[in-house]
């Protein structure tokens, strides 16, 4: 149940049933590019950080992002509690620190952040269900 728990976490956005084509948002990893649109990019290193600013300077630049349904990709999951709970966990703190950096947060707005991160992982949650148990489009 673990395995799946992270799956929808990571990708359920991007799973099936999903409609393919042209697309707002993709999954940051398991994601392919074409050369001729990093090629333009001076700082690729600096844009590869979990903030997902790699796709901002890409959207900035005219870019568009599909979603290949007929894409197949085998991935692994953590199956046990306490790395399930580290990963999740860690991506948080990461992915709070980027957009905190990138957003130039108030240390009051990064404390209420502090104090209501019990809750955010419920209202993924939530989201997640609904898309699971929703029928397909």
């Amino acid at each position: 149940m673990l395995s799946w728990a992270n799956l929808l976490m990571s990708y359920g956005t991007w799973s099936e049933p999903v409609t393919g084509g042209e697309t707002a948002s993709i999954s940051r990893h398991n994601v392919s590019f074409k050369k001729s649109a990093l090629m333009g990019l001076a700082n690729i290193p600096e844009l590869l950080g979990r903030g997902g600013a790699l796709f901002d300077a890409l959207r900035r630049g005219g870019g568009r992002f599909y979603l290949a349904t007929d894409a197949i990709v085998e991935h692994v999951n953590f199956s046990r509690l306490r790395p399930t709970l580290t990963l999740r966990i860690q991506g948080a703190r990461l992915s709070a620190a980027s957009r905190a950096a990138k957003e130039n947060w108030s240390a009051s707005k990064r404390a209420v952040y502090v104090c209501a991160g019990p809750v955010i992982p419920l209202l993924r949650a939530r989201v997640l269900l609904n898309k699971v148990f929703s029928p397909p489009p």
